[in-house]
């Protein structure tokens, strides 16, 4: 394996997805890009200063949020994709595992936020 490689034993989807993501149980909803994600976990950059351990629900942008915020990118899927892009989730419960500044967008801060999906079971 060179240096460059990637370690993780889970393939990534990298693509730039729209996403709306909201704190469990609150009303703040804010639209967020996605940069990869796998059957596992998401990494998205978002305005949002989200603590490690907090839950959040990621879920796919509607109709009405084409003009809602200059377009952000829909997913798609291609057939030159990889395999991990058909793990594209609609709706997620996800649990923030890291959060980290990256320069500012506008002036204003940003972040680097990790998480894992949660699976609910009975």
């Amino acid at each position: 394996m060179s240096e460059g490689d990637d370690r993780r034993s889970v393939q990534r989807c990298v693509k730039d997805v729209g996403m709306h993501c909201s704190l469990l149980n609150q009303r703040a909803d804010q639209m967020v890009t996605v940069r990869n994600f796998s059957q596992r976990g998401f990494y998205f950059e978002s305005g949002w200063n989200i603590p490690p351990g907090a839950l959040i629900i990621l879920r796919t942008l509607d109709a009405q949020d084409e003009t809602a915020d200059g377009g952000r990118p829909r997913f798609e899927m291609h057939q030159s994709d990889p395999e991990a892009c058909s793990t594209y989730r609609s709706h997620t419960l996800a649990k923030v595992h890291r959060c980290v500044p990256l320069d500012d967008y506008k002036g204003q801060p940003f972040f680097g936020i990790g998480a894992e999906v949660q699976i609910i079971t009975d």
